[in-house]
């Protein structure tokens, strides 16, 4: 069994680089003594993850707002909503609003994707949280916003997170359909952060087409994967999955987390 070790999502901003944003919107300082302040913050990071031996590197999305601002901004028929917690933590994010047909013309700016020493670990929200509340269907988001951010995107593997599903009570199997049109040689994972992901596991979660499957176990027992598994009669019916092993207690703004781990069964 081959472990490989990694970081996907957003990073908290360093101190230095949140008093940095608020002096430039309050004209205090410049755009380039900014961008300098993140660069010098995502080298700091990608030498952390170095040190650490991690196998796939991230820039830590710096530059992103939340996990939704960059599409948003992008895409045609897509604008920023309401300023919304963030399920039960102390952070809050602009909900995705959409006034239109969404449409993406292409791949995000190069800002957004800074480049790292080595294999890369890429965040992007899922079809779901994308168009959760904007009354488009995950599969429209995927098909004309998600595929074009996933175009000439070079990642070992794409991280999407999805922290909804579970606390609507919803289906994974609204995800199936929205994924397979994602399906276009990309490595795909879907997480699930700050979820119990038993009952997602139960309702089949683990047969979604993606590569692997994140799971928050501070907020899922082991046990439930353990079921998950026999019930498929295989480590989740998959011959690749992976862990999210995270420290976020709920409420925290400045969550620590350790590195995930994908486990790669190789199947008889």
């Amino acid at each position: 069994m081959a472990v490989e070790a990694f970081a996907p999502g957003m990073y908290p901003r360093s101190e230095a680089l949140v008093q940095a944003t608020r002096d430039l919107d309050r004209g205090r300082t410049t755009e380039a003594e900014v961008d300098a302040r993140i660069e010098a913050d995502q080298q700091e990071l990608i030498g952390a993850q170095q040190a650490a031996g991690l196998d796939l590197l991230t820039d830590g999305m710096l530059r992103w707002q939340d996990h939704f601002r960059p599409l948003l901004q992008a895409a045609d028929g897509l604008e920023t909503g309401a300023l919304t917690r963030y399920l039960d933590t102390n952070t809050f994010y602009r909900a995705p609003k959409a006034t239109g047909a969404p449409k993406l013309g292409g791949p995000l700016e190069a800002r957004f994707s800074a480049p790292v020493p080595g294999a890369r670990v890429a965040t992007l929200p899922s079809p779901y949280a994308l168009a959760r509340g904007t009354d488009v269907s995950p599969k429209a988001m995927a098909e004309d916003v998600l595929a074009a951010a996933l175009a000439d995107l070079d990642a070992e593997l794409v991280v999407l997170v999805e922290p909804f599903l579970a606390h609507d009570g919803a289906s994974p199997a609204e995800l199936r359909e929205p994924l397979e049109a994602l399906a276009d040689g990309t490595t795909l994972a879907l997480w699930f952060p700050f979820s119990d992901a038993g009952a997602l596991l139960q309702q089949g979660a683990a047969d979604l087409p993606v590569e692997g499957l994140g799971i928050d176990f501070y907020a899922t027992h082991l046990d439930a994967v353990g079921t998950a598994s026999r019930q498929a009669g295989s480590p989740l019916g998959r011959s690749t999955y992976c862990f999210k092993y995270a420290s976020l207690p709920h409420g925290s703004a400045r969550p620590s987390r350790l590195p995930s781990r994908r486990f790669r069964h190789d199947p008889p």
